[in-house]
């Protein structure tokens, strides 16, 4: 993989030892995805010394006989009603905090919903910096800080209603709530949580979210219905001594761990027609233990015999990992990242 070859990584360091010992030695290094500037290629040049570069492209001539078709369908969706009315209510709850930040001019944005983790945290760097951020007293530099942390960790609920979802989202706040149970969590936490608007907003969402129909995302009820097709398509469970399964895989990339975990409960209420399974890294995060190497294996090795038909990935089953033939691929979120994207197209149109 030769985009790893950066830095200190380990594929630098073995080219340097080689090198130590013996001066002609020949390295064979490919990638779909060397850098997005000039600058990342190069350094991936000088990391493996590299003297000579071949492209390739999918209409070169000595390519083109082994290139398989591929489509690729972009969709789009609109915010649901219960997603509409879930912003409204969480925008009426931080709507203080973000004006008070706005009073101290360390942020400048209006509108609750526009928060972003990122956002916040430039915010809170540049006010830092700034006269009146340095010369505040103690009182006040705690009273930013613990603002911007609150809003940050809301930041990401927010991320998570706009694009995995209701329950995940509901997920998130339940947490954020258990953070302040009696009298931890401080002042404008509780502040929060008191709030008329969050307690109204907690309660519309219990009874959805202990409906087990309840799916909570334009996004997954489309993609049920795409992945329902394929398998019906394909022939799918149709036999009933359950012996002749069709050979199609699919696989669905997923940002969070939180809504992997909700597609493959969604997607379970179909057994044993779609067989799903999530594919995650090795740590534990909270409310998920993650799967050591040999749990993940053991996932591909029953992905590749059909054991399992559809598998939930997180970043993890981008790239290095043989998965076998897959042939539909479902990108749950676009990723951030141009070579992340292009990894995850290269697992489909392979036979």
């Amino acid at each position: 993989e030769a985009h790893r070859a950066t830095g200190s990584y380990a594929y630098v360091e073995v080219v340097k030892f080689l090198r130590r010992y013996n001066q002609s030695f020949r390295v064979l290094a490919l990638t779909a995805t060397p850098g997005s500037t000039v600058e990342s290629v190069q350094a991936v040049i000088d990391g493996l010394d590299i003297a000579k570069v071949e492209i390739r492209t999918e209409h070169s001539l000595d390519i083109r006989e082994y290139i398989h078709s591929r489509n690729i369908e972009v969709e789009t969706f609109q915010n649901s009603e219960d997603m509409i009315l879930c912003m409204d209510l969480l925008s009426r709850t931080l709507q203080p905090l973000v004006d008070q930040l706005r009073t101290l001019n360390a942020y400048w944005g209006r509108d609750p919903m526009a928060l972003t983790a990122y956002g916040l945290t430039k915010a809170r760097q540049q006010w830092m910096m700034s006269d009146a951020g340095r010369n505040a007293n103690f009182g006040l530099k705690n009273k930013v800080n613990t603002i911007f942390t609150i809003l940050a960790s809301l930041a990401h609920a927010i991320d998570l209603l706009k694009y995995h979802g209701i329950t995940p989202f509901y997920r998130h706040l339940l947490h954020f709530q258990s953070e302040t149970d009696g009298k931890k969590g401080g002042k404008y936490k509780n502040q929060i949580v008191q709030d008329e608007s969050f307690k109204k907003l907690l309660n519309h969402l219990k009874p959805w979210t202990c409906n087990p129909e309840f799916i909570g995302h334009p996004k997954l009820e489309y993609l049920k219905q795409v992945i329902l097709n394929h398998f019906m398509d394909a022939g799918e469970g149709q036999s009933n001594d359950g012996h002749t399964q069709s050979k199609t895989r699919v696989m669905i990339f997923a940002h969070f761990r939180d809504s992997a975990e909700e597609v493959a409960r969604v997607l379970k209420r179909f057994e044993p027609m779609i067989r799903p399974h999530v594919f995650v890294g090795q740590t534990s995060a909270k409310g998920s233990d993650g799967m050591n190497q040999k749990m993940q294996l053991g996932v591909v090795e029953k992905f590749k015999k059909g054991i399992y038909n559809t598998v939930i990935a997180t970043s993890i089953g981008e790239e290095g990992l043989d998965i076998g033939e897959v042939d539909l691929i479902v990108c749950y979120d676009s990723s951030a990242s141009p070579i992340r994207m292009l990894q995850r197209m290269g697992r489909t149109g392979r036979k």
